[in-house]
């Protein structure tokens, strides 16, 4: 994630061993339909929850996290060999279907790691369904300046208002549920905050955003939000978590409380990083632990 770039569209972490993924795959096979019953994914440990008839399905419901990875990774066998022992690790969809679809979670699954599913809630070209993105919900570029068009030229908000946008990433999470993934983690949903050519407000984007952790709540998944600090204390509630950039340098960590005692995931890039030991850097600590600090 490149630092010169607005912290909204930011893929790549380089911090220490840590990385995001940054480059599409293609899609390997065909979700299930969203209305199909899925078993959630039961951890050694772990208490199965059946839902009541009629409920939405039983799904993982993270809490406060000592460690969390995020890397690329172009195959099983270097997934299997790179991972390391934490309890969350942040993915990229179709790297997943390209490598090995329900393999790689599988192989998390059986080290007691949990995965969460990284998707944008803007258009990206490089993805292998950039081509079915609604254009009816298609707003302006998402990067702000010269530094950051020249790594993502490809980027652009999503009017997450709109039901073609909401449909379409159903069918991601329906692709998520499909290889396994216990998790969906909603980027660039922030878009009342940004100059992005949609004239949304903040009551239809919170609406937005809120009808976005229905579509998977409803496939069973845990969704976490990405930043969007500015509706914390009213996504929190509903919500799963959220993962952080750079709060600390931001200076907006207290906007995150309302998350306090859900799984937090906090990033600091470059110098930030540099200057602290990665661990502290990039794993929730505990600030955002029930008990607080």
């Amino acid at each position: 994630m490149a630092t010169s770039c607005c912290r909204s569209s930011c893929k790549v972490v380089q911090c220490s061993t840590l990385w995001l993924a940054a480059l599409g795959a293609s899609c390997a096979g065909s979700a299930p339909p969203s209305d199909v019953p899925t078993e959630p994914t039961v951890l050694p440990g772990e208490t199965p929850v059946t839902p009541a008839p009629g409920e939405a399905p039983a799904r993982w419901a993270p809490a406060t996290i000592a460690s969390f990875e995020i890397f690329q990774f172009e195959s099983a066998a270097e997934f299997a060999r790179e991972l390391r022992p934490v309890e969350v690790v942040t993915l990229e969809l179709d790297e997943i279907e390209a490598a090995g679809g329900r393999a790689i979670s599988d192989a998390a699954h059986a080290q007691g790691t949990r995965v969460i599913c990284y998707t944008s809630a803007g258009y990206e070209d490089w993805r292998d369904d950039a081509n079915r993105f609604p254009a009816d919900a298609r707003g302006s570029g998402i990067c702000r300046d010269d530094a950051c068009r020249s790594t993502w030229p490809g980027e652009a908000w999503g009017d997450i208002r709109r039901a073609s946008l909401q449909a379409f990433l159903g069918t991601r999470a329906d692709r998520a549920v499909a290889v396994g993934c216990d998790g969906i983690e909603f980027d660039n949903m922030d878009q009342a905050f940004n100059a992005t050519g949609l004239n949304i407000s903040v009551d239809e984007n919170l609406e937005a955003a809120l009808k976005l952790a229905e579509l998977g709540h409803e496939r069973g998944l845990a969704v976490l939000a990405k930043n969007t600090g500015e509706l914390a204390a009213r996504l929190a509630p509903v919500f799963d978590g959220v993962f952080v950039e750079e709060c600390e340098a931001l200076g907006e960590c207290d906007l995150y409380l309302p998350y306090r005692g859900k799984l937090v995931a906090m990033v600091e890039y470059d110098a930030g990083c540099r200057a602290r030991d990665w661990a502290v850097c990039n794993e929730q600590d505990d600030y955002f632990d029930e008990d607080g600090r």
